[in-house]
């Protein structure tokens, strides 16, 4: 019975056409170079980088498509929250408050602690009602509140 090693050198993609003493351009290191039918032997540290460069575009690929998931996983559940999606992108901090009205100022600091319950983990289960006339924003706020816990809490809302 034979060994793979004499099996693999009866393979002519196995067997080397030339070898010569080479000294690398980049690192200056001086390495054997075998030449074969397909592929030739580089130079130990140019081996090691393209190894390393591999690696990094393996993990750049790995997060570009973990962060795919990740968005495609926010918008199953914003399309599960049934927010309107002119509402979809809607935020605390873009909701436009009167400096002169302290009750909206008290209001706005309310809907952020709520928002903020979710994120720290300590939401104690109880509800915010906001009540008031057409066009004061509650919509904007309470679809706020939704799209926080959906985008940054991993929560449906």
């Amino acid at each position: 019975m034979r060994s793979t090693g004499e099996v693999l050198g009866d393979i002519s993609l196995f067997k080397p056409i030339s070898q010569a003493q080479k000294t690398c351009n980049i690192h200056g290191i001086e390495y054997l170079e075998i030449v074969y039918p397909r592929y030739k032997t580089i130079c130990p540290e140019c081996r090691k980088d393209k190894e390393r460069e591999r690696e990094m575009a393996e993990k750049a690929a790995a997060e570009t498509t973990q962060k795919q998931a990740h968005m495609a996983r926010i918008d199953e559940r914003m399309g599960y929250s049934r927010i309107p999606p002119r509402y979809q992108h809607k935020t605390v901090k873009a909701y436009q408050v009167d400096a002169s009205n302290t009750q909206q100022i008290r209001n706005v600091e309310a809907v952020k602690d709520y928002a903020h319950e979710f994120t720290r983990g300590t939401h104690s289960g109880r509800n915010l009602a906001m009540l008031g006339n057409a066009g004061t924003g509650k919509t904007h706020l309470a679809c706020a509140i939704g799209n926080h816990v959906i985008r940054n809490c991993g929560g449906q809302a």
